[in-house]
Parts: C-alpha cells; sequence; structure tokens
C-alpha cells in the first residue's frame, strides 16, 4: 500500500505534512488507546482481565449513507483482523464492538453513548458525514474518550477528543478550482451540494476561490438527502448546459443519479458533455449496486 499523505490545518498554526501508512496509523491509535489502560476505569474492567481490548465501530450500515459508510466500517475491520493477526496491540487481541448509526445524527448520538457508557470502550472509530460526527462529539467530550474520524472533513472545529484524519476544503480545492479554470477553461460554476454543514461549508470556500481566480459561480443548490431533484431547478441544469458549468457531485450516488438524468432530460443542447453525463450515471448506478462484505464482523 502506498503511503498515504495528509497535511493537517485547522487545529494548529501553519502545517505540517507527513507520510504516513494507514494500517500503521490505525495501529499508532490504538497503541495510544492501550495507553489508556493505566487508569483505574480501564483496569477495573473485565476486558483488561481478558487480554483483550474493545473498541467502538460506528457507521451508517443502514439507510441512505449506508452505501459509502459500509466500506469504510470494512475497511476499519480489515484493519483490526490484520493488527490481530500481527500479534495486537501491545499483545493485546483487539475486540470491535459494531453499532449502526443508521444514517441518522439522533441514532449516531445513542450508539456512542452506548458504546462510550456501557461498552467502556476508550476509542470509537465512525462517522462519515459532519452531522453525524457533531451529533457525537459532545458525548466524547464529556467522558473524555477518544474518536477516530475518518474522512475529510469542513475544518472549523478542533477538538482534542477527536482525530481528524483528512483534509480540509482548502487543501482540496486550492489547486482544484484553478486547473479547472486555467487548464480547462471552464469560468462559470453551478456549485450542487446535499444539504448539511459540510457541502455548505466546502462550497464557501469554492465561492471564494473561484472569485479570486477570475471565475465566476452561477448558483449554488442543496438538495435534501434521500429526497427527489425538484423539477423547477431543470432551469439550472439547463444554465449548466449552456454555460458549461462545473458540476459538484453529491455525496449520495442516488442523488447524483438523479441529477444526471436529469441533465440528460433537459431540452437544452448538451452534446459537448454528453460524456460527462454518461460517465455520471454509469459510475452512480455502479456505486448504488449492493456489495458483499469482504471481512466478517470481528468479534
Amino acid at each position: 500500500m502506498k503511503p498515504a499523505v495528509s497535511r493537517y490545518r485547522g487545529c494548529h498554526k501553519g502545517s505540517v505534512t507527513m507520510s504516513i501508512d494507514r494500517r500503521k496509523f490505525l495501529k499508532s491509535g490504538l497503541l495510544a488507546t492501550t495507553g489508556a489502560l493505566a487508569s483505574p476505569y480501564i483496569i477495573s474492567s473485565p476486558v483488561r482481565a481478558a487480554g483483550t481490548i474493545d473498541v467502538g465501530v460506528l457507521f451508517s450500515l443502514t439507510g441512505g449513507l449506508s452505501i459509502i459508510e459500509k466500506s469504510l466500517h470494512d475497511a476499519t475491520l480489515m484493519a483490526i483482523s490484520e493488527i490481530n493477526a500481527s500479534g495486537g496491540a501491545k499483545g493485546m487481541k483487539v475486540n470491535a464492538i459494531v453499532e449502526d448509526g443508521a444514517s441518522d445524527p439522533k441514532t449516531y448520538n445513542e450508539k456512542a453513548s452506548k458504546l462510550v457508557i456501557q461498552d467502556r470502550v476508550p476509542t470509537v472509530f465512525g462517522s462519515y458525514t459532519s452531522a453525524s460526527r457533531k451529533a457525537v462529539l459532545p458525548v466524547f467530550e464529556k467522558r473524555n474518550n477518544l474518536y477516530f474520524y475518518p474522512t475529510y472533513y469542513e475544518g472549523f472545529e478542533c477538538s482534542k477528543n477527536v482525530v481528524y484524519t483528512g483534509a480540509v476544503p482548502n487543501q482540496q480545492l486550492s489547486n482544484f478550482i484553478p486547473w479547472i479554470i486555467k487548464t480547462l477553461g471552464k469560468k462559470k460554476f453551478f456549485i450542487v451540494g446535499s444539504n448539511y454543514i459540510y457541502p455548505r461549508e466546502m462550497a464557501k470556500v469554492c465561492k471564494i476561490l473561484i472569485e479570486k481566480n477570475g471565475g465566476e459561480w452561477i448558483a449554488d443548490e442543496y438538495l435534501e438527502l434521500a429526497k427527489t431533484y425538484p423539477s423547477e431547478k431543470q432551469a439550472l441544469l439547463a444554465q449548466m448546459a449552456v454555460g458549461r458549468i462545473y458540476l459538484k457531485r453529491l455525496n449520495r450516488p442516488a442523488d447524483a443519479l438523479r441529477l444526471y438524468e436529469a441533465a440528460q432530460a433537459s431540452s437544452i443542447p448538451h452534446t459537448d458533455w454528453q460524456a460527462t453525463i454518461d460517465r455520471g450515471i454509469a459510475e452512480a448506478k455502479k456505486a448504488m449496486q449492493p456489495q458483499a462484505s469482504p471481512v466478517s464482523p470481528v468479534s
């Protein structure tokens, strides 16, 4: 596996660049978790006496976001299996207690509370959306537990109880937007996103960079998760077609599929970007197909 290069901003002044292997990163996090075993709270736990350490795994296994979060769930269990196969964390077997966030922030909060208070895990790996991360944050801060958030996020938040593993918007867009404008010659942007905090904060940074680089954002629209794309917005799709405006893909493949199919049905000629529509439809349909889990739950 190639090293993943990450640059962390927001929690510290300046920036730090590091190269880190994902498995080693997860194992180092688990080793940090075992350090908490020195506390009386953990020592008194029957889990400690059994020579194992419990960790929580909290992703959406049902609901609209499960199509994305199931892969994060599987990858976490795979990493835990590999760690156990190589001798565990400080010789202790890592045991995953799996919960389903059900694509619902309220459920995420309830399951996080269960893992931290009832199961008494010192660490949880979970969440894909910022809405679910925000929902569980008070649980981890109040109980002083550790939460690993395994994807990019919108920034503007820094908690000592969260390990943010992904990039913030400017790290993704500072090269992306100028490249589109200067290399592709696309200067008009139509920003489309799901209606929650991450896409909206991402759009704010997009607008700043678009204007800074001589581009123009025509409009921005936010779609409720699992809702159909409103037919009255067809005019914006037509505007996108005529102006060759950049289309930002939605988080949920089902939402993206509806948007691309709406563009396909537009009466405005779109021959020059038909390949983009076709590819978008194909990718969305492929992502919506059910996939078998590559690993069995860790007991």
